[in-house]
């Protein structure tokens, strides 16, 4: 019986070596558990990062794209405006070209108007003169005539008396 026990003892001490190895190994794989779970824990957190920095970066480059369009459409609507401008200024210029020219006609056609008006008064002036003139003469004969015949009724007058 004594060998009985002794086996029994060796068989427990076996037993509780066995159980202290798997008790340390046991607590060796907790301990690896938890590093593993620190290390997902951690690159979880980092991912997380990386997830809500390359959100962040899609959004700024799609808020980018959009003031890119924002830009570039009022880039064109300029342009267009300046172009709108050009033709305008360009259709100015032409009526200013073809105005001038009609002012420069109708100027030309007065200036005629007026040499041809003011040659026209100047023969009417020389007309008046000429029968101012007519006049005068006509006047100083008919003065010098009515004197002559006053001289002669006179001269008749006196001879007759």
């Amino acid at each position: 019986m004594d060998d009985a026990l002794k086996q029994l003892a060796d068989e427990k001490r076996n037993l509780e070596r066995r159980v202290k190895q798997k008790e340390e190994e046991r607590e060796k794989l907790i301990k690896n558990i938890e590093k593993f779970n620190l290390e997902n824990d951690m690159t979880l957190q980092e991912l997380k990062k990386i997830v809500k920095n390359k959100e962040d970066a899609m959004v700024s480059h799609d808020i980018m794209k959009l003031e890119i369009k924002k830009i570039q459409d009022r880039l064109n609507d300029a342009q267009n405006e300046v172009l709108g401008l050009e033709n305008k200024k360009n259709q100015l210029e032409l009526s200013m070209g073809e105005r001038e020219k009609e002012i420069s006609v109708h100027n030309s056609v007065l200036t005629a108007e007026y040499k041809a008006a003011e040659k026209e008064r100047h023969k009417t002036a020389v007309e008046l003169a000429e029968r101012e003139n007519k006049v005068r003469n006509l006047k100083i004969k008919y003065e010098s005539l009515i004197q002559r015949k006053q001289g002669t009724e006179a001269t008749n007058l006196h001879e007759h008396s």
